[in-house]
């Protein structure tokens, strides 16, 4: 359990790091997906846990950095574009959450299947 739990902060740290690059982010969740199951070698049933897991710290992580900006702008008495309430970031956080969920689920299938080839090669030589 420890690993999943591992390889989904991992995963969740690349995606939010790849949500910086322009054209990258659209993928990002699904190469953040693949690289923290590979890392953690989970099995294809587990695959179906790291997602949800890996969404849910992204979707948190957004939210909460969307409020603290809304918060910060809002004593600056910048106008926020989409009213004074918070309702935007957790919109935000909710779209970004899904994204994450659909995309890192894939990205976690094919890294477990990648973690699996590799425990067969290893296990023959």
């Amino acid at each position: 359990m420890f690993n999943i739990v591992r390889g989904a902060l991992i995963g969740s740290a690349i995606t939010l790091a790849l949500y910086i690059v322009p054209v990258v982010h659209f993928f990002g969740p699904f190469i953040g997906g693949l690289v923290g199951a590979s890392i953690s070698k989970i099995s294809f049933s587990w695959a179906w846990v790291f997602g949800p897991f890996m969404a849910l710290v992204i979707g948190l992580v957004v939210t909460i950095l969307g409020q603290l900006v809304t918060t910060i702008l809002q004593s600056l008495s910048i106008q926020m574009p989409f009213g004074e309430s918070s309702g935007f970031s957790l919109i935000l956080g909710g779209v970004i959450a899904v994204h994450s969920l659909i995309l890192g689920t894939l990205g976690a299938v094919v890294g477990s299947f990648i973690a699996a080839r590799s425990k067969g090669k290893q296990s023959v030589s």
